[in-house]
């Protein structure tokens, strides 16, 4: 993950460079709160309308609390001061969010579709496990090559579709199926296994990407707000970080 001190910035390869980036900080707030809003709050409440347990909400309630007074501070706070946390927020969010999920999951399978077959149990478990290690061995390998070498471009446009599309998705079939109880459920649930994929990605890709921005800090630079503006926040005590 250490780039070596030899290798200038420049000869870094532009998806390295692009790893080594803040988030573009005038749009990052409205950015990150409809994700909370529309990737997590929604879904996650229609699962909760769907299971329809009240210990499931006790259960998932610390998970909540930690992503909405975190989104809160990051609302209040000045961006330029919060550039890395951010990027750790992301992070944090695309983790709580795949375990959120993931108990969803669990949920839906026992309480709602009454499945109670260990062997279903497991192979859900082994399938989970397995997804968690892809997704986090996918970003490792894509960042362990060679810094200095151009790799062929990847059209991201298919993926940015799929998160943005896929509550739509559920929704409208869930709508769909509402006079078939299985079905709906069953759709339902393969939703939830479409979102902890998508948050298992998030959750990799920018917890990556924090870690590697710290271990090689000295190649990052910071977002800097203009010099009239500049002058001010440094007398207010904001601090770039």
């Amino acid at each position: 993950m250490k780039i070596n001190s030899t290798i200038e910035f420049g000869q870094l390869s532009d998806e390295f460079k692009k790893h080594l980036q803040f988030l573009d900080i005038f749009n990052i707030k409205g950015a990150t709160s409809m994700l909370l809003f529309g990737l997590y709050d929604i879904p996650l409440l229609l699962s909760l309308l769907t299971i329809y347990k009240i210990e499931f909400i006790w259960g998932i309630l610390p998970l909540l609390v930690i992503l909405h007074a975190w989104m809160f501070r990051l609302l209040f706070k000045n961006p330029f001061s919060t550039q890395f946390e951010t990027i750790l927020y992301l992070g944090a969010f695309g983790l709580i969010g795949s375990l959120t999920f993931i108990i969803m999951i669990y949920g839906i399978s026992y309480y709602v579709l009454g499945i109670s077959s260990v062997i279903y149990y497991s192979v859900l478990t082994l399938t989970l496990l397995m997804s968690s290690i892809i997704l986090i061995k996918y970003q490792i390998d894509k960042y362990a090559g060679d810094l200095t070498k151009e790799k062929k471009s990847r059209d991201q446009s298919k993926y940015i579709g799929l998160v943005t599309v896929a509550p739509a998705i559920g929704y409208i079939l869930a709508l769909i199926t509402a006079d078939t109880t299985i079905l709906k459920h069953s759709v339902t649930l393969g939703m939830n296994f479409i979102l902890f994929l998508i948050y298992g990605y998030f959750g990799a890709r920018f917890l990556h990407k924090y870690f590697f921005m710290k271990t090689n800090i000295d190649y990052v630079n910071f977002q800097m707000p203009a010099k009239k503006d500049y002058k001010e926040l440094i007398k207010n005590g904001v601090e770039i970080k």
